[in-house]
């Protein structure tokens, strides 16, 4: 994985929370498995140049897996754009690490419903990724991802 120095921290909380404007993530981490938490929107990429970008990624650095998370409005379809731009940008492998993407939305919207399908099909074909998108908080349990 990538070395992102001041972008990143590391820590064994037994919850990690980011939130912003009443959309909440919290991983859960009952076994303090050290997890590097990387700030990608505004630290790893900071120039409106550097293109679309999610706003965390979290890799727990026992197991096999990167979790990206983005923080969203309401507009799904440019948080899908974000995820996907940024795996690209800064994957250990896009076509096969494992990779769990959230996007957190203040609202649903209904008529997101087919393109979030689509999305999450090609999510696991293309980068091997679990695409979920849900409303004002969720939750990520290290316990059942290894």
């Amino acid at each position: 994985m990538h070395n992102f120095d001041r972008c990143e921290k590391r820590t064994r909380y037994k919850l990690i929370v980011r939130e912003e404007k009443g959309r909440k993530f919290t991983i859960r981490n009952p076994d303090e498995i050290e997890v590097r938490v990387i700030q990608i929107d505004g630290c790893v990429f900071t120039n409106v140049t550097d293109g679309l970008r999610c706003d965390w990624l979290f890799v727990p650095t026992a197991g096999n897996v990167e979790i990206y998370v983005e923080l969203k409005g309401s507009d799904i379809g440019h948080g899908i754009k974000q995820l996907e731009s940024t795996i690209q940008k800064v994957s250990e492998n896009v076509r096969r690490t494992p990779k769990c993407c959230y996007i957190v939305s203040s609202r649903s919207n209904p008529a997101f419903s087919t393109r979030i399908q689509v999305a999450t099909k090609r999510f696991k074909k293309t980068y091997a990724a679990k695409l979920k998108v849900k409303n004002r908080s969720v939750e990520h349990n290290l316990t059942t991802q290894r």
